[in-house]
């Protein structure tokens, strides 16, 4: 995709199709930004990397939710931020009125 000033985005997608990085690059191909991508056997996205290699690390259960997301800082400390998903909650199903 070309933006104006000779900005281009560009994707790079793997066999399978699934997104593997994205680029932003100004007209002398300098890479302004970029955000790549790695998966595990079930495609669900396992890191998310940015240009200055800080990285977001995911992780799941056996049924495929998100159990945790943990950032990394650019040198590979673990960040002060972390994303637990709420546990799921039975919710009894809605009754007929009467």
């Amino acid at each position: 995709m070309s933006l104006p000033g000779g900005i281009r985005i560009t994707n790079q997608f793997d066999a399978y199709g699934r997104l593997k990085g994205t680029w932003l690059k100004d007209a002398a191909q300098t890479v302004l930004n970029y955000h790549g991508y790695d998966y595990n056997l079930n495609w669900q996205r396992t890191n998310a990397w940015r240009l200055d290699n800080a990285r977001v690390e995911y992780a799941y259960d056996l049924i495929g939710q998100l159990t945790h997301a943990v950032g990394f800082e650019p040198g590979g400390a673990p960040s002060t931020t972390r994303i637990s998903p709420m546990p799921m909650t039975r919710r009894e199903p809605a009754r007929p009125h009467q």
